[in-house]
């Protein structure tokens, strides 16, 4: 099956590309250039893969939460590049690709966004399932929910940002971050197990933004 990953919900852009049992991707410090660069740089994916549009089955996007003006970039392309090549597309909150990515860990783990204007995206994971709902939270009050628990990982782009400031609230226990070319893959697997359950993305679904935009 040919699949595409995009995700732009943070500063770091990252494509991958599945073409069977092999990937091909790149991801990378973009800043606030996703625009300009995302096109380019997945027919660099394209071409490297020896694909055409037109041969893709499945495009992937990661909804969010994140940036704003990068969820919007990511799913509009999405969405046009889906339409032109007549395949299917589906969608995942970026904050379960981090939590399905450290399944593994025997404890909690807790994605971590920066959501800007001194606050988080955050969510609880056990097993790679979440376990409450999406969070918007100032950093003290995740970090006294984390501490909380016996046995915690956090993980994201911005888990050393909890950690790093962490003062009056003890550390939790374990602490990773895992750069975003390593959850790439699990973006795919998502994307092709959320597919196969529920079907394609539906037409006027947008990005999961959990907090209303700065137009709004």
């Amino acid at each position: 099956m040919n699949v595409l990953g995009i995700d732009t919900t943070t500063g770091v852009l990252g494509i991958i590309l599945g073409k069977g049992e092999e990937t091909v991707s790149v991801s990378a410090s973009s800043g606030l250039a996703h625009g300009e660069n995302l096109f380019p740089w997945l027919e660099q994916v394209l071409q490297k893969a020896a694909l055409e549009p037109g041969d893709l089955e499945l495009i992937v996007c990661a909804l969010g939460p994140g940036s704003f003006t990068g969820l919007r970039i990511g799913l509009a392309a999405a969405k046009g590049l889906a339409l032109s090549a007549s395949c299917a597309l589906t969608g995942v909150p970026s904050l379960d690709v981090y939590g399905a990515r450290c399944a593994f860990f025997p404890g909690v783990v807790v994605p971590v966004i920066d959501a800007r204007k001194g606050r988080f995206y955050a969510a609880f994971y056990e097993g790679g399932r979440r376990t409450g709902e999406y969070l918007d939270i100032p950093p003290e009050d995740l970090r006294t929910r984390a501490a909380a628990r016996e046995n915690v990982l956090l993980t994201g782009p911005d888990a050393r940002k909890i950690y790093d400031e962490s003062t009056s609230v003890p550390r939790p226990t374990h602490v990773t971050v895992f750069p975003s070319a390593q959850e790439l893959p699990t973006l795919l697997e998502l994307g092709i197990k959320t597919f196969r359950e529920s079907g394609p993305l539906p037409d006027g679904a947008g990005p999961l933004y959990i907090r209303p935009s700065e137009a709004e």
